[in-house]
């Protein structure tokens, strides 16, 4: 049963343009086939090496004709599933409407219908029982619960239906489809490659590109939990104490990504030419992309990006960070904490009689930011470093002015980096398929998107104690 929550976020709109461009990729299939087609009958000459070309001509050909009757059968089932999201979320906003103009009952974000209090309406019967007036609205209340609620379980039970009927078109495409011919030694033909994405991950690509929400699972965006550059940075910890309450905050060492490695990275940009199989994901990704702009703006950003091709550093709003990761603002006001204890014994060993100001830098350290924190920094970051710099002021005691212990206020701010690349032998579980990082590894590898650094800066922040 899909839930009332995930069905309330479907959007036609995506396979909509998922079905124009199967129609678009169709035809373009179709004449080619029928170009190759005509090749075919304009082969006169005899001879056993020509036999030979002219056989694998017809098994090509034979190949492509059942790719098109594949793609015609997928473009339908998409179009059929666009008009049943539609009316879906025809009915979902029906529901809410209902909701909206009865105010004795509550539509909850989970599905569930609630009677909404009433002021001077008592739950139950009293010792003379209910008024003729309170009885009347709490019957009509009870009505129009049930009848919300009925709205609701038709409205789930139709997405199902609408998730189920595309489930089986797409199974019963990839049961129709003949198994792939055995790739030559090599880059496989464009026809085997085609076949193989369409046929073999069709099952797992489709289902997913229903909803925008469940995007962020498809194989074309979903990013593996990468190992940051590695850095070597000299010399974190306190700098030189400056007399006073005012120091200039000392910067960090810049983070610096050491390369890639046999694991980690899609290796040498632009290593082969690209072919209509790496133009045809790299279509998708990017229309993926553009949808997710709104629910998931920073993977959205960052995908965007390395598909834009330019290889450039890309800014992280380190403010955002802060405010959607729990554990990223505790661990660097932790890190902030324990500069300044540092700061006051060495102030104390210094013998201080007046406010003094240390700077300071931690090391870069790694952090990750998981799926059930926010799926939209982990799906644009998931793993990568993270360091401060700051400046705390150490002020001695002054009992006259009510001050008897050592007391410290400090200023810092957060730098994250991260290198956004897709790495060999990468892969996650989603709803029980196995999807990695492989196609989109090989998209930096034909040279239409491009690997690259992310880093970004935080806002001051501040302490005291």
């Amino acid at each position: 049963m899909v839930a009332w929550s995930d069905v309330c976020l479907w959007d036609a709109g995506v396979l909509e343009e998922a079905f124009y461009d199967l129609r678009s990729l169709t035809r373009k299939v179709d004449q080619a086939l029928g170009d190759a087609q005509s090749a075919e009958c304009q082969v006169l000459s005899e001879g056993q090496g020509v036999e030979a070309a002219r056989g694998a001509l017809r098994e090509c050909n034979d190949s492509c004709a059942d790719l098109v009757e594949a793609l015609r059968s997928l473009a339908r089932g998409v179009d059929e599933a666009a008009q049943g999201v539609a009316e879906v979320r025809r009915r979902v906003l029906a529901c809410q409407d209902y909701a909206a103009s009865h105010p004795l009952v509550t539509l909850c974000p989970d599905g569930a219908v609630t009677l909404s209090p009433q002021d001077g309406t008592a739950a139950g019967p009293g010792p003379g029982g209910l008024p003729g007036r309170a009885a009347l609205e709490a019957a009509q209340a009870a009505a129009q619960a049930q009848e919300l609620a009925m709205m609701v379980r038709d409205t789930t039970a139709y997405a199902d239906q609408v998730d189920n009927d595309l489930t089986n078109a797409l199974t019963n495409i990839a049961a129709a489809a003949p198994p792939p011919p055995p790739p030559s030694p090599g880059r496989p033909t464009t026809a085997y490659f085609v076949t193989i994405f369409l046929l073999g991950l069709g099952p797992a690509f489709l289902p997913l590109l229903k909803y925008v929400d469940i995007f962020p699972k498809h194989p074309l965006i979903l990013r593996g939990h990468r190992r940051p550059g590695r850095k070597s940075f000299g010399g974190p910890g306190l700098g030189k104490p400056v007399p006073g309450e005012h120091a200039n905050m000392p910067g960090v060492d810049a983070w610096d990504y050491q390369g890639d490695s046999e694991y980690e990275g899609s290796g040498p940009y632009a290593q082969r030419p690209s072919d209509p199989v790496d133009h045809f994901v790299h279509g998708c990704a990017l229309r993926i992309a553009k949808a997710l702009t709104f629910t998931l703006p920073d993977a959205s950003k960052n995908l965007t990006h390395y598909l834009d091709n330019t290889g450039t550093p890309q800014d992280v709003d380190v403010d955002r960070m802060l405010q959607d990761l729990p554990d990223l603002p505790v661990n660097a006001r932790n890190a902030a904490e324990k500069m300044a204890a540092e700061a006051v014994e060495a102030a104390k060993t210094s013998g201080a009689t007046g406010p003094v100001t240390y700077p300071f830098t931690t090391p870069w350290e790694p952090e990750h930011a998981s799926r059930s924190e926010s799926m939209n920094w982990f799906l644009a970051l998931g793993g990568y470093q993270a360091c401060t710099e700051g400046t705390v002021t150490v002020y001695p005691p002054d009992p006259a002015n009510g001050r008897p212990d050592w007391t410290y206020k400090y200023d810092y701010r957060v730098h994250v980096a991260d290198r956004y690349n897709w790495d060999k032998g990468k892969d996650t579980d989603v709803g029980g398929v196995t999807i990695g990082d492989d196609q989109m590894r090989a998209l930096h590898q034909a040279g239409l998107a491009q690997e690259y650094d992310v880093t970004g800066t935080s806002s001051v922040m501040s302490g005291e104690g």
